[in-house]
């Protein structure tokens, strides 16, 4: 299966920062070649690397911007013109628009087709910022859906269960 551009970028990105070693990503490749996902997700999932880890070399990588998602002011027309469900797939989060400018924080800001679906659909233009996978979802718990989850939270569930899931394969073996 080929890899789509943004994947086959942020695989040298993140090699080429040694935030990853081949190793490592060489786990990450098998597990989104065979379960799907993305990549920033699967790698921080797996342990490699934590959020604030994967964000900061994102950031520096790119030369854009961190926004932290916990304060964000909700804003109701520009959340009823992106879906949920995107922003859940995509790892996007819409956080303003000012001027015809919308700022998007995005877990994988290498994903190009993201940003240009998110420009035609709003009208606008992206300003892209980085932001943690957990943030973002949290965010999208909170604004789309008015459920009230820390982004710590939701993290720390996802590594307990993890956690679990490694737990049960090892006493299976044992």
């Amino acid at each position: 299966m080929a890899l789509r551009p943004n994947v086959a970028r942020l695989r040298d990105m993140l090699l080429k920062s040694k935030a990853v070693d081949e190793f490592q990503m060489k786990a990450a490749m098998g597990r989104l070649e065979q379960w799907g996902g993305r990549l920033t997700g699967i790698i921080v999932d797996m342990g490699f690397m934590d959020d604030e880890a994967m964000v900061k070399t994102l950031s520096e990588a790119m030369r854009i911007p961190i926004a932290h998602l916990g304060m964000v002011a909700k804003d109701p027309q520009l959340l009823a013109r992106l879906d949920a469900a995107y922003c859940q797939e995509h790892g996007v989060f819409p956080v303003s628009v000012q001027n015809r400018v919308v700022t998007l924080a995005m877990s994988d800001p290498t994903e190009v087709d993201a940003i240009d679906y998110v420009q035609s659909t709003i009208g606008a233009r992206v300003h892209v910022v980085g932001a943690a996978v957990s943030e973002i979802r949290a965010a999208i718990a909170k604004h789309y859906r008015g459920q009230d989850v820390p982004s710590s939270s939701l993290h720390g569930a996802m590594n307990r269960a993890r956690e679990a899931d490694i737990e049960a394969a090892l006493g299976q073996v044992f």
